[in-house]
């Protein structure tokens, strides 16, 4: 078992945390989208710390809250190479991230990336 728990709907206390969530999790894109194209697309809009591309999604990670929503904003539903991209708030890795080794929080994510609590 690897202790993460996704549930839906979110869980009291859960909002006090999402306010402070400044990462994106962006699906749907191409399989040979690099993660300099995710960069400047959201780079376009707002500052990025990071961006982290697994096969067919990524995780950008935005200074601030406000930075992340206008480029949530933006960017849902538009085209990244071709392709129609959704973009939402990444719950579970922000609500796990102080919990468990930055590695094996990206490795398991990468694994049950279709469970996430989003936004």
């Amino acid at each position: 078992s690897s202790g993460i728990n996704a549930e839906w709907p979110l869980r009291p206390g859960d909002e006090e945390i999402m306010q402070q969530v400044k990462v994106l999790y962006v699906r749907s894109l191409h399989i040979d989208t690099t993660e300099s194209t995710i960069a400047e697309v959201f780079k376009a809009i707002a500052p990025v710390e990071r961006v982290k591309k697994i096969r067919d999604y990524a995780f950008v990670h935005f200074t601030t809250k406000e930075d992340a929503r206008k480029a949530r904003d933006q960017v849902d539903g538009t085209k990244i190479d071709g392709c129609t991209v959704e973009v939402c708030f990444c719950f579970l890795f922000w609500a796990r991230k102080k919990t468990c080794p930055k590695r094996a929080c990206m490795s398991i994510l990468s694994q049950l990336s279709h469970i996430f609590a989003i936004w």
